[in-house]
C-alpha cells in the first residue's frame, strides 16, 4: 500500500511544479523587456493627457455671507425731520411789532425797537421793512439815531445806508456828514467819499467848510 502511493504523490508535486513554471513563463512573456533584458517599469500617461479635477475654492474664495441679522433687533432708522410750515418765529415777531403801529411811522418806530432782540438772520430783512414804512418826516426821529450810531449791526447800517442815499438832500447830506464826522463809525470812509461824489468839493478833513457845503446844498433840489 506505501509503495502505491509513493509513486502517484511523486508524479503529483512534479506536475505541480511544472505548472507553477510555465504559468510564470507565460506572464514574464507578456512583459515588455528593456535592453538588458529585465521587465520594463509601468508608464504613466503624460500630465498633459490627465484630466484632473478644477481645484476646490480655498475658504479665502468664498462668498462671505452678511451675518444673520438678530431677530431682536430693530432696523435703525434716521430720525424724522420736524418741518416747519408758516413764518418763522422771527418774522412772526415783525409782523406783530408792525401791527401795533396806528401809523406808517409807528410800524416803523416798533420794528426799529425790535431790531436789537433779532437774531442774526433776521436784522437786515427788518431794517429793509422798517426803512419802507418810514416816511420823510419821520427820518431824523426814528432812522438818523440808528445809521449814525457805529454799534449799530452791519447789516442794519447796510440796508440804512443804501435808504439813505434815496433820500432828500435836506436828509441825506447832514446824515452823511454827521457819520464822516465820526471816524469810529464803520462807514465813515464810504459817508465822505460821497459827500465828495454828491457836492463835487473836497475839503478833506477841514469840517467847518463841509458843513457850509452841506448847508448850502441841502436848501437846493438834487439834480
Amino acid at each position: 500500500m506505501a509503495r502505491t502511493t509513493g509513486p502517484l504523490a511523486l508524479a503529483f508535486a512534479v506536475g505541480l511544479v511544472a505548472w507553477l513554471a510555465f504559468a510564470l513563463l507565460s506572464r514574464e512573456k507578456n512583459l515588455p523587456l528593456r535592453e538588458s533584458g529585465e521587465p520594463a517599469a509601468r508608464t504613466l500617461p503624460a500630465a498633459a493627457d490627465l484630466t484632473l479635477p478644477p481645484p476646490s475654492p480655498s475658504r479665502s474664495d468664498l462668498p462671505q455671507s452678511a451675518p444673520a441679522a438678530s431677530q431682536d433687533a430693530a432696523p435703525l432708522r434716521p430720525p424724522p425731520l420736524e418741518l416747519s410750515s408758516g413764518p418763522l418765529a422771527w418774522e412772526r415777531q415783525i409782523a406783530h411789532a408792525s401791527a401795533r403801529g396806528r401809523d406808517a411811522a409807528g410800524k416803523a418806530r416798533e420794528i426799529f425797537a425790535l431790531i436789537p432782540r433779532l437774531p442774526e438772520e433776521a436784522l437786515a430783512g427788518a431794517a429793509e421793512q422798517a426803512v419802507e414804512r418810514l416816511p420823510n418826516s419821520d427820518y431824523a426821529a426814528i432812522a438818523l439815531p440808528v445809521v449814525i450810531h457805529p454799534q449799530t449791526s452791519g447789516q442794519v447800517l447796510s440796508v440804512l445806508f443804501a435808504d439813505l442815499m434815496e433820500r432828500p438832500d435836506a436828509i441825506t447830506l447832514p446824515a452823511l456828514l454827521s457819520i464822516a464826522k465820526n471816524p469810529a463809525h464803520p462807514f465813515s470812509p464810504a459817508a465822505l467819499d460821497n459827500l465828495h461824489l454828491l457836492l463835487g468839493q473836497n475839503f478833506g478833513s477841514d469840517w467847518t467848510k463841509w458843513d457850509e457845503a452841506v448847508q448850502r446844498a441841502a436848501a437846493l433840489p438834487r439834480q
